[in-house]
């Protein structure tokens, strides 16, 4: 299984909340619409009330079902908003960026992304094959990270094995992020492929 595949349950949990929403809008919107038309919304309220047990409770347990998913949904924005804010790590210069522990630099990148409309999940924990950081792009192409909190320039092998790590995860692209910057034959080696290589002071700029 790739990378990618381990997509976190939230995902597939909100794909499911979409087709019930939209199934209680296709069922429910047009009978109740039909009846506002013909001015029988009482009368077709009694029969729901009058109808078996087994259709009432369907009917109510899909909007309840309806109503605590996007509720749940609305809680789960907030939190991360509120986590988020709370955990901001802020950085002025590259020596900040330098002096960072590990985790520290990491979570600075990931929250970057996130600021740029990325979508970002960490993944040091998992088996990770040389990924950092899981991302999907504002345009919803799946992409890697790799983090490197170097003070001496990244190399061409770290960046072949970036390459490497993406192709194995079905990324379509990849960023290489380093305090250190990176060698000339790095750049020239990520130079016509789908690798973007960020040094400590284009990390500031785009932060800034």
């Amino acid at each position: 299984m790739s990378v990618l595949q381990k997509i976190p349950y939230r995902r597939s949990l909100r794909r499911l909340l979409n087709r019930l929403t939209m199934a209680w809008i296709a069922i429910y919107m047009p009978a109740f619409a039909i009846l506002a038309a013909r001015g029988d919304v009482l009368q077709g309220l009694r029969w729901l009330f009058n109808a078996p047990a087994w259709l009432i409770a369907l009917v109510l347990l899909h909007g309840l079902a309806v109503l605590a998913g996007w509720a749940g949904v609305v809680h789960l924005w907030w939190l991360g908003k509120r986590q988020a804010a709370q955990e901001r790590i802020l950085a002025a210069s590259l020596a900040d960026l330098q002096g960072m522990a590990p985790d520290d630099f990491e979570a600075f990148v990931a929250q970057t992304f996130r600021d740029q409309g990325f979508r970002v999940w960490d993944i040091r924990f998992s088996a990770d094959h040389g990924v950092d950081l899981q991302i999907i792009t504002p345009e919803g192409a799946p992409a890697v990270a790799q983090v490197k909190r170097y003070k001496k320039h990244v190399g061409e092998p770290v960046v072949r094995d970036l390459y490497g790590a993406m192709m194995h995860a079905g990324a379509s692209r990849a960023y290489l992020i380093s305090t250190g910057g990176f060698s000339r034959p790095a750049q020239e080696w990520a130079a016509g492929k789908p690798i973007r290589l960020i040094d400590g002071r284009q990390l500031l700029e785009i932060n800034g």
